[in-house]
């Protein structure tokens, strides 16, 4: 095993291989960092500006105007695919067990 470190191989999935790089990687790594640091300096610039609770206000009242708004026209157009309540649950469970009153009284 102390060959493989001394003569610098790498493991690589069933065997080891030596780990140089070509010139090529040495460009594509190069590359890679180059885009890193193009794609951190926005991100950077973005969070120096801070989170304030306008931003986080507006976020939440944005996103509870969405919802409000694709409730209510599923809710005009679409009225099947609006999910059930407690209370319509409820109702509906009152309704059955009159319906077995009535039917265990016609029985008798």
């Amino acid at each position: 095993m102390a060959s493989y470190k001394r003569n610098q191989y790498k493991y690589v999935s069933g065997h080891y291989q030596k780990s140089e790089l070509t010139d090529l990687e040495v460009q594509d790594n190069s590359l890679v960092e180059q885009n890193k640091t193009a794609l951190i300096t926005p991100i950077k610039k973005a969070n120096n500006d801070g989170i304030t609770f306008n931003s986080v206000a507006n976020s939440a009242l944005g996103n509870i105007a969405a919802d409000s708004l694709s409730y209510g026209l599923k809710k005009v157009f679409a009225p099947n695919t609006v999910p059930a309540t407690k209370e319509d649950i409820l109702a509906l469970q009152k309704d059955i067990n009159q319906i077995k009153l009535l039917l265990k009284m016609k029985t008798l």
